[in-house]
């Protein structure tokens, strides 16, 4: 967080908010009148996902291994060779309601069967705001997670692959880097009164997918409480039209973005 010019903006770094922070949710609209929101609470939620391990399995040719879980909305099935999956929308990110979340992804492969010939690298991970916008991505380019371009963990391989290969780097080049907050272009927002966020896996390995795997993705970031406050003075704040509070200044309200601008 910093100001300019008396103004609080939000850079993109770990944490959006705080308690006691000033909030609107711009919901991609562009039009209407923005509840101003307080945070009233705020929790880190580390490896979010179901069952053990933190992990939200997204997808498995079958099962996954033990003791993983597949998330309820998962996709199942083998794919072929630069083949997809259809939209996946994990049970796992549904909120409460008055909830927000802010979330960071790293995708691991669950493989049951050594040896299989399944690397994480072949997987490309596009991701959707909720209402299915592209999230990240340019005109013409769905941006995506992939192993390759994120920093793993202390035992994961970390150079550009070969077709069907892993990267490969000294294991502790990665602890060096603290993954999550490397993770910060992965990093996506939604609240209780929305869709979940949305995943669609591409395979890029040279056949199809070997039986025996699954796709998981390790989720870390923070859920905010928040309280509506009645507003009545009209302001337009970062192309939104806000009501906001007699007692509340402008220059104290944090826009959130959770889907695209309307612009």
């Amino acid at each position: 967080m910093r100001t300019l010019n008396g103004r609080r903006q939000y850079i993109g770094g770990w944490n959006i908010a705080n308690i006691g922070d000033l909030i609107v949710l711009t919901d991609g609209t562009g039009k209407g009148s923005l509840t101003v929101y307080d945070v009233v609470g705020m929790r880190a939620a580390p490896l979010y996902g179901e069952g053990p391990g933190g992990a939200t399995v997204i997808w498995a040719v079958t099962t996954p291994s033990a003791p993983y879980k597949l998330d309820p909305k998962a996709a199942t099935g083998g794919i072929n060779s630069g083949g997809t999956t259809s939209a996946i929308t994990p049970d796992a990110f549904s909120l409460q309601q008055n909830e927000v979340m802010q979330a960071r992804f790293k995708p691991k492969l669950i493989d049951t069967a050594a040896g299989s010939g399944a690397h994480i690298d072949m997987f490309d991970i596009s991701a959707f705001n909720p209402g299915s916008t592209s999230a990240w991505g340019t005109k013409n380019v769905p941006a995506m997670l992939n192993a390759r371009i994120m920093v793993g963990d202390p035992a994961d391989s970390v150079s550009l692959p070969l077709q069907d290969t892993n990267m490969g780097a000294p294991t502790a080049a990665a602890a060096l880097v603290d993954g999550w907050m490397a993770a910060e272009k992965t990093e996506l927002c939604w609240t209780f009164n929305q869709l979940v966020p949305s995943f669609v896996l591409r395979w890029n390995g040279a056949a199809s997918t070997p039986a025996g795997i699954a796709v998981a993705l390790e989720t870390s970031g923070y859920t905010y409480y928040i309280q509506a406050r009645n507003g009545n003075r009209p302001f337009t704040l970062a192309g939104y039209s806000v009501m906001v509070p007699d007692d509340v200044s402008v220059d104290d309200i944090i826009p959130i973005q959770v889907q695209a601008p309307a612009i």
